[in-house]
């Protein structure tokens, strides 16, 4: 399962921040975003502040959303899937590793 620096809020947890059209671990939105803005996401704030660098909205992929198979962050490309997800495994790119 993921580190609890890798997930946080409310069951099941959020494992990734969206934001100029990439996903990001919450480690690497912190530095991206700052730790606040963060946490104001995780909570389920309304803020006018939370936006990317394009002014659009910045969301939250909750654990265990199809939004985060196969995917990596955009920054230092740590798996924002489970870590138990087939996706992981080496095989075809669909998953098999039959």
């Amino acid at each position: 399962m993921m580190s609890s620096e890798k997930r946080r809020g409310l069951w099941p947890g959020v494992a990734a921040v969206v934001g100029d059209a990439a996903l990001w671990c919450l480690p690497c939105a912190d530095e991206r975003y700052g730790g606040e803005v963060v946490e104001a996401l995780v909570r389920g704030e309304e803020c006018e502040g939370l936006v990317d660098d394009e002014g659009n909205p910045l969301g939250v992929v909750l654990v265990g959303s199809e939004d985060l198979h196969g995917q990596y962050c955009d920054c230092c490309w740590e798996p924002l899937c489970d870590e138990e997800c087939v996706c992981y495994r080496k095989g075809d790119a669909d998953g098999d590793v039959s």
